[in-house]
């Protein structure tokens, strides 16, 4: 038995006044423990008569029970000591380290002292660069964000006009981009300045007349010289139209025996001043050579354009929709 004691111990592979302790430690667990188990293993009841044997395997078992208490009892003792001694191994440790520790620190400053100040001027003229570059954030990858502690002064002023050059550049594009805009809105109006001019009609999509036709884009992204040409061409076309109607109307007068005369061209009138109230009487009539009105039909503020034909008044905020009437002239719808 105590040689799987001795076997036990020896594989734990613990230091050899260690393993003589414990082996002093349990050996009388091991020897009570084989004299009972002896005596154990020879009882053996097999009738109800044998009340002596039964008596004896009661005292053996409480024995055996005795023997595993107190060896359990040993464990926890020397297991407390071993976590008491693993703490004071522990604080000895700590103890020595942190009495190392700053002098360590001290001497590698001391022996790294050209690296350090090496690396603090680095950190402070990465700082300082960085606050410069704040302006042109946009413009600096996050590589060069990190390595500019490294770049010399000559590759820093290289970073530094570049990114000043593309604020520059982006501030001129949008600019241009802007003036752009203000150019094709002033295009766009010019050009339905030119449709009703023409006598053209605007049907919420298109200025139309029989078979001419410009569509509001067209208004807005034909070339200059294309727009043009287009007009000329819708020029012609529409004083060829309208000398046909004036030619049919006159053919017509001729067979009834009446004197032709000439169709009247309805536009917008606008016979009252700023701020005065227009008449309900007069608040749908139109006859005065005006492209479109200029004062709102119900409040008599300025009216101003909103895009593609449509009118707005300023004070009343009512809208007024461009439309053909029932005679096929051209009226503005109110949208109040």
């Amino acid at each position: 038995m105590d040689n799987q004691l001795v076997k036990v111990i020896t594989e734990s592979k613990v230091e050899q006044p260690t393993a003589i302790f414990l082996q002093n430690s349990f050996l009388p667990f091991y020897e009570k423990l084989t004299e009972w188990t002896k005596k154990a293993n020879a009882l053996v009841v097999t009738d109800v008569t044998q009340t002596r044997e039964m008596k004896m395997a009661r005292e053996a078992r409480l024995a055996l029970r005795d023997i595993r208490v107190d060896a359990d009892k040993k464990r926890k003792a020397l297991k407390e000591d071993s976590t008491r001694y693993g703490k004071a191994v522990q604080n000895v440790y700590n103890l020595i380290e942190n009495l190392i520790v700053p002098a360590e620190k001290h001497l590698e400053a001391q022996e790294k002292f050209v690296e350090l100040q090496e690396a603090a001027r680095k950190l402070k003229l990465a700082l300082e660069r960085e606050t410069e570059l704040k302006p042109y954030k946009e413009f600096v990858t996050s590589d060069v964000f990190n390595e500019l502690g490294e770049y010399s002064d000559q590759e820093y002023s290289v970073v530094l006009e570049n990114c000043k050059q593309a604020l520059e550049d982006q501030i001129a594009e949008e600019a241009q981009a802007e003036l752009n805009r203000i150019e094709a809105e002033k295009t766009k109006v010019a050009r339905q300045e030119k449709m009703f001019e023409l006598g053209l009609k605007w049907n919420g999509s298109e200025f139309s007349y029989k078979d001419i036709n410009f569509h509001w884009t067209d208004l807005i992204c034909m070339a200059k010289e294309e727009f043009e040409s287009a007009y000329e061409g819708a020029k012609i076309r529409k004083e060829q139209l309208d000398l046909e109607d004036q030619q049919a109307l006159a053919r017509t007068t001729e067979r009834k025996g009446q004197t032709p005369v000439e169709k009247p061209i309805i536009i917008w009138t606008d016979p009252y001043p700023v701020n005065q109230v227009i008449p309900l009487s007069r608040r749908y009539t139109a006859t005065v050579v005006t492209p479109h009105p200029f004062h709102c039909f119900y409040c008599g503020s300025r009216l101003s354009e909103i895009g593609l034909g449509g009118l707005e008044c300023a004070d009343c905020l009512t809208v007024f929709i461009p439309s053909l009437d029932q005679d096929g002239n051209q009226c503005l719808t109110s949208q109040k």
